[in-house]
């Protein structure tokens, strides 16, 4: 997610595992979405998310370390939160 801040942006990086379910738990036929599994309980990291400024749309990678990410993030200028199961902000 890249958040926009009062100067800047900041990248937030979270490993979810994109979970194989489909229209019979609620999504929508022709929208583009899917159903994740965060890398804690699922209040704590709405918690995180928020905390760090998380907005409404995220993007999702496929198949990629998030180190890489959090590379392109600092390559970028931005400040890079990644939350996950060590996160110590909660």
């Amino acid at each position: 997610n890249l958040a926009p801040m009062g100067e800047g942006f900041t990248l937030i990086v979270a490993p979810v595992t994109m979970q194989n379910v489909g229209l019979e738990f609620g999504a929508y036929r022709g929208a583009i979405q899917g159903w994740l599994k965060p890398p804690m309980p699922v209040p704590d990291f709405l918690k995180a998310f928020s905390l760090a400024g998380g907005t409404h749309h995220s993007a999702l990678v496929y198949g990629v370390d998030p180190r890489e990410i959090e590379a392109f993030g600092r390559m970028m200028g931005f400040d890079v939160v990644t939350i996950d199961h060590t996160d110590s902000k909660l």
